[in-house]
């Protein structure tokens, strides 16, 4: 049971305080061992915003995390712990010795946001 359903039995008299509070406490501990980050890769915490998570990269970038929406830069950053590296590194490179820069892509300017 997540802590919302917890909530709203406490709320409606079906669980008393002390419970709910224990219940809880053992779904944060649970959530807590269930979302293990390698500690070789660029994301360094995932955050719940409201209905949003958002995982926050090792060099301060966050970004709006779509599970749903497997081939975005978010989900390759959680499931392979980089997201196109060499590609960023070669317009890393371009755009050092550049003064206008477009990113005209298709997605979340992944390459905008770190240059």
């Amino acid at each position: 049971m997540n802590v919302a359903r917890l909530r709203d039995a406490y709320q409606r008299g079906e669980l008393p305080r002390d419970e709910f509070w224990l219940k809880a406490q053992e779904e944060y501990r649970r959530t807590r061992e269930n979302s293990s980050l390698p500690s070789n890769g660029a994301v360094k915490a995932v955050r719940r915003t409201g209905d949003d998570l958002v995982i926050e990269l090792r060099d301060t970038l966050k970004m709006r995390w779509d599970i749903d929406d497997l081939r975005t830069a978010p989900n390759m950053l959680m499931n392979h712990g980089e997201y196109e590296n060499r590609e960023l590194q070669v317009l890393l490179d371009a755009a050092r010795q550049s003064q206008i820069v477009f990113d005209v892509g298709a997605n979340v300017g992944w390459y905008t946001i770190n240059i």
